[in-house]
C-alpha cells in the first residue's frame, strides 16, 4: 500500500535493506557459524545500508540508470523528469516517519529516540509517558506532531524487540558511510560516474567486499576503519557532503 501511494516511501527502504543483504552475501561462507561471522558491529552494518540508501540511491546518475525500470513498475513516473524525481527524493522537510526522512532531518529522529530511551533506562520517565513525550519532542525538534501512535511512538519495532541502544547506530553508520564514499572515490573515481553503469556498481560492490565484507567481524570497529580507509571516525565527511549536496539543490 505504501508503494502504491508513493514509490519514494519504499525506494529508500529497499536500497537500505540491499546494503544489509550485500554485506551478508559478500561475507565468505567459510565464516558461517564461526565466532567472526557477520558484521563487526551494528554501526558497521548500518553504514552499509545507509551507504546504498543515500550515497548511491539518491544520486541523479543512479536514478537515470534505473529510470526505465521505474516506469515499468509505475507508469505514472513517465509524467516526471529525472530532475523532478531527483529533487523529490532529496526534498528536505520535517516528517513523522524515520524510514522516510530526508538525509538532513533524519538524525533528529535518531536524537529523539536516543534521548527517550536514555531517560527510560535511567528511570526518569515511565513507559506510560512515551506517547506524550514522543509527541512533545517531535514538536520541539521538527515542528510537527503525530496524530496517532502508529505514526508516532509505535512506528519502530526496536524497543518492542528489546533493541535498546540500537538507534544511534543509524546516525553513526551514516557518518561512517560518508567516509566509505570518500575512500571509494579516492580509489575508484567519483560515485556519480561509477553508478552510471552496472560495471561501475560492481566495482563499488567489490571495493566493499575487499575492504569490509570479506573480514566478517575479525576486526574491531576502529581497526576495520583504519584498515579500510586509513583514518579515524569523524562526522566531518558527512557534514561536508550534506553541505555541498544541498547547497547545490537549494
Amino acid at each position: 500500500m505504501r508503494f502504491k501511494d508513493d514509490f519514494a516511501k519504499t525506494y529508500g527502504s529497499t536500497m537500505h535493506e540491499y546494503g544489509h543483504a550485500l554485506y551478508g552475501i559478500q561475507t565468505p561462507e567459510d565464516l558461517n557459524y564461526s565466532p567472526i561471522e557477520g558484521g563487526t558491529s551494528l554501526i558497521i552494518h548500518e553504514s552499509q545500508s545507509r551507504f546504498w540508501e543515500n550515497f548511491i540511491g539518491k544520486t541523479k546518475t543512479f536514478l537515470v540508470s534505473i529510470h526505465e525500470e521505474m516506469k515499468k513498475i509505475d507508469p505514472r513516473i513517465e509524467n516526471y523528469s529525472i530532475d523532478d524525481i531527483y529533487n523529490y527524493i532529496n526534498l528536505v522537510r520535517p516528517s513523522l516517519i524515520r524510514t522516510e526522512a530526508d538525509e538532513v532531518t533524519y538524525h533528529l529522529h535518531i536524537m529523539i529516540r536516543f534521548e527517550i530511551e536514555k531517560a527510560l533506562i535511567e528511570g526518569k520517565i515511565q513507559v506510560n509517558d512515551l506517547p506524550r513525550i514522543w509527541n512533545e519532542k517531535y514538536e520541539e525538534y521538527l515542528g510537527i506532531s503525530p496524530k496517532t501512535d502508529s505514526s508516532g511512538v509505535l512506528q519502530d519495532i526496536h524497543w518492542s524487540g528489546g533493541s535498546i541502544g540500537y538507534f544511534p547506530t543509524y546516525s553513526m553508520g551514516t557518518a561512517l558511510s560518508a567516509i566509505w564514499k570518500k575512500s571509494i572515490e579516492k580509489d575508484l573515481g567519483k560515485i556519480d560516474d561509477l553508478v552510471k553503469t552496472k560495471e561501475g556498481i560492481r566495482k563499488v560492490q567489490n571495493w566493499l567486499k575487499e575492504k569490509i565484507h570479506q573480514h566478517g567481524s575479525a576486526y574491531l570497529y576502529n581497526e576495520l576503519l583504519q584498515k579500510s580507509a586509513g583514518e579515524n571516525f569523524s562526522a566531518q565527511p558527512l557534514l561536508d557532503y550534506l553541505e555541498d549536496k544541498y547547497k547545490a539543490i537549494y
